[in-house]
């Protein structure tokens, strides 16, 4: 797939004139920054950029110096619903600029919230998929807020609740995967962020369809809810970083000579990626059903195995 014939870069006024705007803006340098750092592919030729707290490696002290700004719980939730609860209003709360404490304005506010949430998603990653194993607690984060004991009694429980909430799109999660409550808080606070709708933010839908894909992966069968949201936040994606020139006007100052092209290279490969992963869960959903009306199989693993020996 390739950009459209009037997606070509527009001439240096304006860049200069996206400059003072996106270079005061914390949320797109920081936006621009966990992109560049974390995308399919990354040209050699790119000089490192400066690096933001949630970079690899270091996605537990993201989470450590992020989640105090917004979190207000002073006692020992009963169950982890209740917890999480409180968390998203606070998280809310936080981003509406109703706490007193670190009120420094919306932007801000929403830079904060999006650094814990990616630093959530790739721990989740990292511990499930790409490696190395880091140490994580089965909990997102610590603060002293909370007593040090109650994190000590987090563990299945925790973990079934969400099990269960993840499964709430229609389909169960398969195999072992630890740390389910990490990607529960990144959609948490990713949907928190994306209810504002903040002109600064505009990357939220590319994390918001990566962590979408993730979900889908961890369960058993296609989600129809989950295969929506995919679309719909691939859709914005490309709505947003699909031309040369959507991708200067958001960050002109920050970008690298070619640095436009290769983002939108990059959003049409993930979008293209997502297209592929959904079509290939259809056609193996489609295998199963037939499969389970044929020859009586109840589960993935017992159609594909039945599968093989129909078709010797």
């Amino acid at each position: 797939m390739a950009a459209s014939a009037d997606s070509q870069a527009p001439p240096s006024s304006a860049r200069s004139s996206s400059a003072s705007s996106a270079a005061r803006s914390p949320p797109r340098s920081l936006c621009f920054r966990l992109l560049r750092l974390h995308l399919v592919t990354r040209s050699a030729l790119l000089p490192p950029p400066p690096s933001p707290p949630s970079r690899a490696g270091e996605y537990a002290a993201a989470l450590a110096s992020a989640t105090p700004h917004f979190l207000t719980t002073t006692a020992a939730p009963e169950s982890a619903a209740q917890f999480y609860d409180e968390l998203a209003a606070a998280a809310e709360a936080f981003l509406r600029g109703t706490v007193r404490r670190r009120a420094r304005g919306l932007k801000c506010r929403c830079a904060v919230v999006l650094s814990a949430a990616v630093a959530a998603l790739l721990a989740f990653t990292q511990q499930n998929v790409t490696g190395p194993s880091g140490k994580y607690s089965p909990f997102p984060f610590w603060t002293s807020s909370l007593d040090e004991g109650w994190y000590s009694n987090i563990g299945g429980e925790w973990d079934a609740w969400a099990s269960s909430r993840l499964a709430s799109v229609g389909s169960h999660v398969h195999g072992k995967f630890s740390h389910l409550q990490f990607i529960v808080f990144a959609e948490l606070l990713l949907t928190c962020v994306k209810s504002l709708d903040p002109s600064d933010c505009w990357s939220i839908s590319w994390w918001l369809c990566r962590l979408s894909m993730a979900q889908q992966n961890i369960v058993d069968e296609l989600s129809s809810t989950l295969f929506d949201r995919v679309q719909d936040y691939k859709e914005n994606t490309l709505d947003h970083f699909g031309e040369l020139k959507n991708v200067y006007s958001y960050w002109g100052p920050l970008l690298c000579d070619g640095e436009d092209s290769y983002f939108v290279s990059a959003a049409f490969l993930e979008a293209g990626i997502a297209d592929i992963n959904m079509a290939e869960l259809i056609i193996q959903g489609c295998i199963w059903i037939v499969l389970k009306m044929h020859v009586g199989c109840f589960s993935h693993s017992q159609g594909f195995l039945a599968f093989e020996q129909y078709t010797r």
